[in-house]
C-alpha cells in the first residue's frame, strides 16, 4: 500500500507540475497576444490618423497646357522682385474633406536635409535665409496649379517645395524633399516654426485662398 500511495503521490505531483507549466505557458501566450493586439491597434490608429494626410500632394510641376503656362507665370499675386522667379507647383487634395493652413515653402535642392527637425531648430527670425512661400487658409478636394516665388536655378541646384498643412481633424503635418510625412506636435509648434521663418500670419485668415488654375482630368 505504501508503494502504491507513493506512486499515486508521484503521479499527482507530476500532473501538478504539468498543469502549472501549461498555466504559465497559456498566461505568456495570452500576454503575447495582448501585446500584439495592442501594437496592431496602435498601427491602426496611426493609419487612420494619416489617412487624409497621405492623400495630399504638392510638388513642382510645369503645366503642359501652354495657355495655362502663360496665364500662370508672370500673373501670380505673390510678392516678387527682380531677384526671384516663378516656380509652378501642382497641389492635390485627393481626400473627401478640405485641408487648412497650407504653407508651401521653396527650398533649394542643396538643402535636402530640410526636414521637420531642420525647421524646429531655426532661431526666432534671425536666420539669414530668405524663405519664400505661398499660403492658403483652406483648400477643398481637388487639383490646382499655383505659383510660389523661388530664388532660381544654378550650380546644379533648383527650387523645390516643402509644405505644412492641417487636416480636417486638426492634426498638423509636414512633408519635406525626402517625401517623408511627419506630424507636428501641436498648433503651438506649427505657429512657432512659421514665426521663425518670418511668416506673415495674416495670410492664414479666412480671406486667403489659392487662386490658381483648376486641373481637369
Amino acid at each position: 500500500m505504501t508503494i502504491i500511495f507513493g506512486i499515486l503521490t508521484g503521479i499527482n505531483t507530476l500532473l501538478s507540475i504539468i498543469n502549472n507549466f501549461n498555466t504559465v505557458k497559456n498566461t505568456k501566450k495570452m500576454s503575447d497576444m495582448h501585446k500584439l493586439n495592442k501594437e496592431l491597434t496602435y498601427q491602426q490608429i496611426q493609419l487612420q490618423k494619416r489617412e487624409q494626410a497621405n492623400k495630399i500632394g504638392i510638388w513642382r510641376e510645369m503645366p503642359e497646357d501652354i495657355y495655362v503656362q502663360k496665364m500662370l507665370l508672370g500673373n501670380s499675386d505673390q510678392p516678387r522682385d527682380k531677384y526671384t522667379v516663378d516656380v509652378p507647383v501642382r497641389i492635390e487634395n485627393n481626400s473627401n474633406a478640405p485641408i487648412y493652413d497650407i504653407v508651401i515653402i521653396t527650398i533649394n535642392t542643396q538643402m535636402r536635409d530640410a526636414n521637420l527637425d531642420f525647421f524646429r531648430k531655426l532661431k526666432a527670425r534671425d536666420d539669414k535665409r530668405n524663405f519664400l512661400y505661398i499660403s492658403s487658409y483652406k483648400m477643398p478636394p481637388g487639383k490646382i496649379y499655383e505659383v510660389v516665388q523661388g530664388n532660381g536655378s544654378g550650380m546644379g541646384n533648383t527650387d523645390e517645395v516643402v509644405y505644412f498643412f492641417r487636416d480636417a481633424n486638426n492634426n498638423y503635418w509636414f512633408r519635406g524633399l525626402n517625401g517623408l510625412l511627419e506630424q507636428l506636435e501641436s498648433e503651438k509648434e506649427f505657429n512657432s516654426i512659421l514665426y521663425n521663418i518670418g511668416f506673415d500670419f495674416t495670410q492664414l485668415t479666412g480671406l486667403r485662398r489659392f487662386r490658381g488654375f483648376k486641373i481637369k482630368e
